[in-house]
């Protein structure tokens, strides 16, 4: 049985300029689970990255002051860290990823969304994406130019208010509790803000089918803008979507509703399956 529900993160890097609030997400929760780091470069142009072209983890500890400056690659181990950084051979990003995600079994993806606009939201594919719903890993997106909750100057986190939108389709139980195992790593009275667009709220069930006692608010008005209106309401560090992957042919073209929150949101967005 796990001891924690982070044992592994896997980090899916193209070295750019995005991925770095990304690395620094990745890294910190990897520190406060005590967890297994894999660094994955994924950028087909190059078939071998060198080791070199990866983020540094040792130095980014000791900016964070998390160990000493001249510390040896020792102290990583010494701190309940693994890090391993790897280069994907030349194969299709999204069969690549898939299967290193699989093989490592990764409980969490963390990576950068780069931003898209105008058409190319709809003849782009973002493999993040792709690869979150065909591996069904909760998946941290950090989108380019956006607010994190872990400073990567100092690697101070907060992360003391999370919104879970929730549907009654769609079981949020499994979601809700990968979230409160999120922010307790790093905040105890975290508060997670569970909200349904909609008239009446859903009664929120365990998976034996016993409700729970976790307070709903309930909002009218159009899903997407409304959870986004909200979240800049709250001031949320943090959008935990329970996701069931895509469904019909419209949703193809305009993106399912979590596709479509990580566009806009204010914030990183957690895409966290329900199964």
């Amino acid at each position: 049985m796990k001891q924690h529900p982070i044992e592994s993160i896997v980090h899916p890097t193209d070295f750019s300029e995005a991925s770095e609030a990304a690395f620094a997400h990745a890294l910190r929760i990897a520190v406060a689970a005590r967890a297994d780091l894999y660094m994955a470069h994924v950028d087909e142009s190059e078939p071998f990255a060198h080791v070199d072209s990866f983020p540094r983890v040792r130095q980014t500890l000791a900016r964070w002051g998390m160990i000493p400056t001249d510390a040896p690659e020792s102290a990583i181990a010494d701190i309940g860290l693994r890090v391993k950084k790897e280069s994907l051979r030349r194969v299709d990003p999204l069969r690549g990823l898939t299967h290193f995600i699989d093989y490592h079994a990764c409980d969490l993806m963390v990576l950068a969304s780069h931003e898209r606009v105008g058409l190319r939201r709809v003849v782009e594919h973002s493999v993040g994406e792709d690869v979150a719903r065909a591996t069904g890993v909760a998946s941290l997106f950090i989108r380019e130019n956006q607010r994190g909750f872990v400073d990567i100057d100092t690697g101070a986190c907060s992360l003391r208010t999370i919104l879970l939108p929730v549907d009654g389709a769609v079981p949020c139980v499994p979601a809700w509790r990968q979230v409160i195992a999120l922010a307790r790593l790093f905040e105890p009275m975290a508060r997670v803000h569970v909200l349904h667009v909609g008239a009446t709220a859903p009664v929120i069930q365990d998976e034996e089918g016993r409700a729970l006692d976790i307070p709903v608010e309930t909002r009218r008005g159009l899903v997407v803008e409304t959870i986004l209106s909200v979240a800049e309401e709250i001031s949320a560090d943090l959008i935990a979507m329970p996701t069931e992957g895509r469904h019909g042919a419209m949703d193809v073209l305009l993106g399912s509703t979590t596709e479509r929150v990580l566009r806009e949101a204010p914030c990183p967005l957690l895409a966290a399956p329900v199964s």
